[in-house]
């Protein structure tokens, strides 16, 4: 999937966020999921390496570095992926990782948004850690509809727009 391509279909139907707000639908379904097996199924590693992807996202937001932020976001949530050990989940998001990465470039160019994003996963972390998938699973969800919400607020306009710079 282009997110070119999506950019551009939301803008001429009028409706920019529907695109995206579509993507976060379809990633509620899966990393609701994900996060509950990942529960069930982690090892240690995994939780060393989703707590070092949220102290970069942190080091990163504490610096401003945004590209670096994103990294350890979507490494967060790759991490999330491998524990829960399911390559037919992993193979249905694989198209919309391009998108995602599109959509979290510029959503978390607001500062809040990264708040954000540090804390669920600190909780969602916890919660793993715990081995607890029903809070977990919560976590995530509540996440990803907050996640929405910052969107609608936060998301910058398109990067060729004349108000974007």
């Amino acid at each position: 999937m282009d997110p070119r391509l999506l950019r551009a279909r939301g803008q001429v139907s009028g409706e920019p966020l529907r695109l995206p707000k579509r993507l976060l639908e379809a990633r509620r379904v899966i990393e609701v999921a994900i996060a509950e097996m990942a529960a069930e199924r982690r090892t240690e590693d995994h939780l060393l390496r989703m707590a070092a992807a949220i102290k970069s996202m942190q080091e990163s937001h504490d610096a401003g570095d945004v590209p670096r932020f994103v990294e350890a976001d979507l490494a967060f949530h790759e991490v999330l992926f491998e524990a829960a050990d399911n390559a037919f989940l992993e193979a249905l998001m694989q198209p919309l990782a391009s998108v995602i990465r599109e959509l979290r470039e510029e959503t978390s160019s607001a500062p809040e948004t990264r708040e954000h994003a540090i804390d669920y996963h600190g909780r969602i972390l916890r919660r793993v850690a715990d081995r607890d998938s029903e809070g977990a699973r919560d976590e995530m969800r509540e996440h990803l509809v907050l996640t929405e919400e910052y969107m609608e607020r936060f998301r910058v306009r398109p990067r060729n727009s004349p108000a974007a710079s």
